[in-house]
């Protein structure tokens, strides 16, 4: 069969399309906006902030958010779908949703009645062919300031570990998560963490990623939550900076058993959010 110029084209696009259809990224399933002001909203709880709704918007469907979310979802082994929504994650409409809106973070399981609300009431795209392992995220944003609080595809999954040791909503994505904040709380003298645990240098003093680079990480828990989405979504998963080879020896023996804590968080909620929808406040 002599190919063709067009039918090349063809081939070229069906394969492109269908290597698209393969990645753990299965894109956006659609953008909705609040019915009401984003005046009237605080950023979930945390005081009065400045929305820009249309940043939010056109951050959501630009061509860098694509790439980005393309990259880091790519190392996980079940389809992420996510849904963007500019508002408040109490908006009446997300509250609408059984077991959504009673804190920062929903872990809610893809019911029948739940996806009929997403599709039949929030009008979001539910695809056809949705797998049991497939994970939604409607993520809420109002497009607050900040590169701490933009609502990149990096942020989303750090929103999602960002919690405290009474947020019980952890356990069902991971309970070693919450049993790591619950040790940053008590700071037993025998744990083996406590080395790392420090409020001046604390475990992100020898971590790679750019937040612990540019000193975005106020305390031990955030640096928690940054080690697990490193985990979970960087290619290279949780490393240490040089400086980790030239610490103390209990501060090396803290970072091996902190590394094996991760890793465990890691696989708990890559088994754990399988089949779930996860509604989440990026702000």
């Amino acid at each position: 069969m002599r190919i063709t110029e067009a039918l090349l084209r063809k081939i070229i696009r069906e394969e492109l399309e269908r290597s698209i259809d393969e990645m753990a990224w299965g894109g956006h399933i659609g953008l909705q906006r609040s019915g009401k002001p984003l005046d009237q909203f605080d950023a979930g709880g945390a005081g009065l902030y400045d929305p820009n709704p249309k940043a939010a918007t056109k951050y959501a469907m630009s061509d860098a958010f694509k790439k980005k979310a393309q990259q880091l979802y790519a190392n996980f082994p079940f389809r992420i779908f996510t849904a963007p929504f500019i508002g408040n994650i109490n908006d009446p409409e997300i509250t609408s949703i059984p077991g959504a809106g009673q804190g920062r973070r929903s872990v809610i399981p893809l019911s029948r009645e739940v996806l009929s609300i997403l599709r039949d009431q929030l009008m979001y795209k539910i695809p056809k062919k949705l797998e049991p392992t497939d994970l939604i995220i409607l993520y809420t944003s109002a497009g607050a300031k900040g590169k701490q609080t933009a609502p990149s595809p990096w942020n989303i999954f750090h929103a999602i570990f960002n919690g405290e040791m009474f947020d019980k909503e952890l356990d069902s994505i991971s309970p070693t998560f919450r049993s790591l904040l619950e040790r940053d709380m008590m700071r037993d003298p025998a744990d083996p963490l406590l080395p790392i645990m420090g409020d001046v240098v604390d475990v992100s003093t020898y971590m790679t990623m750019g937040s612990a680079r540019d000193n975005m990480l106020g305390e031990f828990i955030e640096s928690v939550a940054e080690a697990v989405v490193q985990e979970l979504i960087d290619r290279r998963r949780l490393h240490f900076n040089a400086a980790a080879a030239e610490a103390p020896p209990e501060v090396q023996a803290a970072l091996r058993e902190f590394k094996r804590l991760i890793t465990i968080c890691a696989e708990e909620a890559r088994e754990n959010m399988q089949g779930k929808l996860i509604v989440v406040d990026v702000s």
